[in-house]
């Protein structure tokens, strides 16, 4: 089924063309002038991060968890460009995006504007510096080490199953104060964010 917009752009582009033809001579008439866009069923109603959720998921995720959070909410990065992040790409302040992670690989950023830098903020840099400290290896490639997927289907997965049951169970809770059911995976089930 194609969404609201992507039926209204096929309609203004369709016209156009008919505009063009008849323009040149080669319609008598546009027959998508009598083309309207059908009722939609009600959006669903836009559920926003409250400041109390974002305290609440801090609490109950790790340290490695709550950076890409905080990146995510804080710095305005995409998913994609977090797990690419090199340490070189850190600096005190600020942090730099010149690739992404799509597809489980790696990649040109989305859009030429996407090339940017960044200033970090206090909390991620204190995050960041406590993650670095935690690292066996203090100079590997990436910011962020995961393990490789075995399958191009499973690179698309969410961390949930990389998470203890207790990790899972403190994230049902919170989907449930939330009152969202996406965010709920049963205890000591493998399960996914979404």
């Amino acid at each position: 089924m194609l969404s609201l917009s992507v039926v209204d752009h096929l309609r203004w582009h369709l016209m156009a063309i008919y505009r063009l033809a008849m323009s040149e001579g080669a319609a008598d008439r546009n027959p998508a002038t009598s083309l309207y866009t059908p009722k939609c069923k009600a959006a669903r109603e836009r559920r926003d991060l409250r400041p109390e959720d974002i305290n609440l998921m801090f609490e109950v995720l790790d340290l490695r968890e709550r950076l890409i959070v905080k990146l995510a909410i804080f710095e305005g990065m995409r998913p994609g460009e977090i797990l690419a992040l090199k340490l070189y790409d850190i600096g005190q302040d600020s942090f730099t995006v010149e690739a992404r992670v799509y597809r489980g690989e790696m990649d040109t950023p989305k859009t030429k504007k996407s090339v940017r830098e960044g200033a970090l903020s206090d909390a991620t840099i204190e995050d960041i510096e406590a993650w670095r400290t935690l690292q066996r290896d203090p100079s590997p490639n990436r910011l962020f080490s995961f393990r490789e997927p075995r399958n191009a289907h499973e690179s698309g997965q969410s961390l949930a199953a990389e998470h203890s049951p207790a990790a899972r169970e403190d994230w049902a809770r919170l989907g449930r104060l939330s009152g969202d059911a996406a965010c709920e995976c049963k205890p000591g089930a493998k399960g996914r964010y979404r």
